[in-house]
């Protein structure tokens, strides 16, 4: 009877431990599927930010200062939007800034951009560079 318990007690834990295993296993591959880091697509005309870190700002400059971009869009929340200074001395090139400060998630920060796409009228073949975190950046291409 002793014996049976023990082997059941071995089997469980047996069992247990290969179940930690497959998901730090799983855990760790899975990020590889969460993350998307693509390219700088060729001579962007149109660079989308998305709202959250300051990095991003920062580096949606770096790759308007590299390229002949024609707008910048950023979203921003309300409680830091404001003029568009701050983004200008960012850039050494003129280039036409867009601030959004509804966005409230990155539905609407998509549903957004493609309306004012759609307003402004931006020719198909348009190159847009979307900057974003790289989690973010998975959601945002199931959209």
């Amino acid at each position: 009877m002793k014996y049976n318990i023990t082997v059941k007690v071995v089997i469980i834990v047996l069992g247990a431990l290969l179940v930690c295993v497959l998901i730090r296993t799983g855990v760790d591959t899975i990020g590889n599927w969460l993350y998307v880091d693509d390219q700088i697509p060729p001579n962007p005309d149109v660079i989308f930010t998305f709202a959250g870190e300051k990095v991003r700002e920062n580096y949606s400059a770096e790759v308007i200062n590299s390229y002949d971009c024609k707008y910048w869009v950023v979203s921003r929340p309300s409680s830091v939007s404001g003029n568009t200074e701050i983004f200008q001395s960012l850039l050494s090139d003129q280039v036409k800034i867009v601030t959004v400060d509804t966005c409230a998630d990155t539905y609407s920060e998509m549903s957004f951009f493609l309306k004012w796409a759609d307003e402004n009228c931006l020719p198909r073949g348009t190159v847009v560079c979307m900057v974003s975190g790289p989690y973010q950046l998975r959601r945002i291409s199931m959209l």
